[in-house]
């Protein structure tokens, strides 16, 4: 898989009209109270936010700006307890080769 920004290969729009950009190295990674944000090398951030202890909210800048919080998913009048929430790191993994690979 390429992680660099690149043009949609299976559109008829122009090639400088719409690219994808995709999240490569994260280089920044913190926690605010039950929200987390991870920022990559390339300007990538998503923001993990735990509304309540089954509902995740997810969002996605290619720039790291984000809009005005807003969702048509949630009562603006729904305002559940914060869960208590975490961020738990671990060292990242490798494949183990076995015989015949």
């Amino acid at each position: 898989m390429n992680n660099e920004n690149t043009p949609i290969e299976s559109s008829d729009r122009i090639p400088d009209v719409i690219t994808r950009y995709r999240p490569d190295t994260v280089i920044e990674a913190k926690q605010t109270e039950n929200q987390f944000e991870f920022v990559c090398a390339n300007g990538v951030t998503l923001i993990i936010t735990t509304v309540t202890e089954r509902i995740f909210r997810c969002r996605y800048s290619y720039d790291g700006e984000f809009m005005p919080d807003f969702s048509y998913a949630l009562n603006p009048n729904f305002n559940p307890e914060v869960p208590e929430t975490y961020f738990e790191e671990f060292a990242p993994t490798r494949p183990t080769p076995t015989p015949g690979s």
